[in-house]
């Protein structure tokens, strides 16, 4: 491999600069999968709320159709003005619960695409940065540069 470094000096320097990068890179990528996971696992109990309140508005809504049903076979025209009023809001609750759990879904996805496409980003990194160290230990060895040893990976071993 030609060199663009010049001196043996150079080409270890280049060397261990991207290494210590790739190291710091790594340390970045790990403390953001951290990050990640606990994100992650935020928005599916988020979801899950957001469900379970559907859930709940569902059944209040039927509870509140059982009861108007219950009220049409007997003879109390208040009771059955209350039964419809409580089934109206229920209804209302549900509709308002329907369009939260939809706007509260909507983030939730949003935020688990953009949590995967840094996953992704995150590992064509770690595949580049692989590929310089190589390249620059390569160019110090062809160099005849003191390099000790070889580095910590090859680049195609996904390390």
């Amino acid at each position: 491999m030609m060199t663009e470094y010049g001196p043996k000096d150079t080409a270890v320097d280049e060397y261990n600069r991207v290494l210590h990068q790739d190291a710091v890179d790594r340390a970045v990528a790990e403390a953001e999968q951290l990050v990640a996971a606990a994100w992650t696992a935020e928005l599916v109990q988020l979801r899950e709320l957001a469900r379970d309140g559907l859930a709940e508005a569902r059944l209040t809504c039927q509870e509140a159709w059982v009861a108007v049903c219950a009220e049409l076979g007997s003879d109390r025209s208040p009771g059955l003005a209350e039964a419809r009023r409580r089934l109206a809001v229920a209804q209302d609750e549900l509709r308002e619960s329907i369009d939260a759990a939809q706007r509260v879904l909507a983030v939730v996805l949003q935020e688990l695409s953009a949590i995967s496409a840094a996953d992704e980003e995150r590992a064509w990194r770690a595949r580049t940065n692989r590929v310089r160290v190589w390249s620059a230990w390569c160019d110090a060895f062809e160099q005849g540069c003191p390099i000790e040893e070889e580095p910590p990976f090859e680049p195609g071993d996904g390390s």
